[in-house]
């Protein structure tokens, strides 16, 4: 069974001169000067984000001056979206690997993921080679850079009409997550979640489909009128293909949690919780486990911790389990990032 992505998962993105949303275009495409944007000191991206380039129209990113040019490939950046952990790198509160820039020399390029094109080639990747890379962090807010073949996954070239760039440069991190979760925590009958509405989220409940699992997403009503949480419910249900679709609001008195605990049947084989939100609603997606089940967290979206009880782990021997994609991308063999990236390209179409 095959599954369209169809969600878009990024909140903006860089393709040739897009910038948070806006866009120039160079007088002369091909032609233009190398240019990025990134940052000096971290800070909110909007105050210390800049679109910083070298001066002459036509002056091309260079080979790189100490000789090793002959071994590295030139990849022009095509789509490189913008995640929260993104926005979190610029802040300076996400851990991980960070590009410094290296026209810039003071400033570190923004972004972590994307897919480009090979324009300067070698024996080991062709040029006019889709590719996108092996690990984050690369900094690829930019037009272009020069990079070892070593650190970089090939992409059938089809794949960018058939699918589109924006949704395929999201693959290995957010899909990736998604997968890896699935996959790594399961086996299970029933996955739960909340942040179902979210670009993981999204995910979850669409790949749980083609691994023959069910999926309830708990998302948030906020102040939408009837008619746009029937709209959203049904998207989640179509697109997303979700199994259950509720209000995480209708959960937080006690007496109506207690009668979706006892009415849902989903609780049938539900053994995984997936977590990226925290606080009161992390407990609640550890009540609807099974004894013996496991919630996985992957992000904090309220800042609040997840608490744990004694009886959950002594009478209902729950596991609590943290997951964190770019730390898997980092000790992942290129086998095992292949062999990903291949079944969820296989899963979209």
């Amino acid at each position: 069974m095959r599954v369209a992505i169809l969600h878009a998962p990024w909140r903006c993105y860089w393709r040739g001169r897009r910038i948070l949303g806006q866009r120039t275009r160079p007088k002369h495409d091909g032609h233009r000067p190398y240019h990025e944007l990134s940052f000096a000191t971290p800070g909110s991206p909007l105050n210390v984000l800049e679109y910083c380039k070298l001066e002459q129209e036509n002056d091309r990113e260079a080979p790189p001056p100490d000789g090793s040019n002959s071994s590295m490939v030139r990849v022009k950046i095509l789509y490189a979206p913008w995640n929260p952990a993104d926005m979190n790198t610029v802040e300076g509160v996400y851990p991980g690997i960070t590009h410094k820039s290296r026209y810039f020399p003071e400033r570190t390029v923004a972004g972590s993921e994307g897919l480009g094109i090979v324009t300067h080639g070698n024996d080991a990747i062709q040029k006019g080679d889709v590719v996108t890379f092996l690990h984050g962090g690369v900094g690829n807010y930019r037009s272009s850079l020069w990079i070892s073949p070593s650190q970089l996954l090939s992409l059938p070239t089809h794949a960018l009409e058939t699918i589109g760039g924006p949704a395929l440069s999201t693959l290995p991190q957010l899909g990736g997550t998604a997968l890896r979760m699935l996959q790594d925590f399961g086996p299970t009958d029933v996955v739960i979640q909340n942040a179902g509405n979210s670009s993981v989220g999204m995910m979850v409940s669409q790949l749980a489909s083609v691994l023959g699992m069910g999926c309830v997403s708990l998302v948030r009503r906020h102040d939408r009128t009837d008619e746009e949480w029937s709209q959203l419910v049904e998207y989640l249900k179509t697109v997303g293909r979700c199994t259950w679709v509720v209000a995480e609001e209708d959960l937080t008195d006690r007496d109506r949690f207690q009668t979706f605990l006892e009415k849902g049947d989903f609780r049938h084989g539900c053994r995984l919780a997936l977590n990226a939100v925290g606080g009161e609603s992390a407990i609640r997606l550890a009540r609807c486990l099974e004894t013996g089940g496991t919630l996985v967290t992957y992000g904090g979206m309220s800042k609040k911790p997840v608490s744990i009880s004694t009886s959950q782990l002594i009478f209902r021997d729950l596991r609590f389990r943290g997951y964190w994609h770019s730390q898997w991308r980092q000790s992942a063999t290129r086998l095992q990032q292949e062999e990903m990236l291949a079944f969820l390209l296989d899963a979209v179409w």
